[in-house]
């Protein structure tokens, strides 16, 4: 696979990650499903210092509030 002109290969690689992401979990926005019976799981993953603590924090709010 050639890089294309004026990229790096580590933008190029965020990219293809993106786009096989988006592919994986869909284009579209979609509702929390949450289980009906608790815990409800949600896998959080990322690079260190990415924001994971800061959004299940958020992620738990949301969930109290709805």
């Amino acid at each position: 696979m050639d890089v294309t002109k004026g990229v790096t290969p580590d933008q190029e690689f965020v990219k293809i990650m993106y786009d096989e992401l988006v592919d994986l979990m869909g284009a579209e926005q979609a509702e929390l499903a949450q289980a009906s019976k608790p815990p409800t799981v949600i896998l959080l993953a990322g690079l260190q210092g990415a924001g994971k603590t800061t959004a299940a924090a958020k992620l738990a709010l949301y969930c109290q509030v709805s």
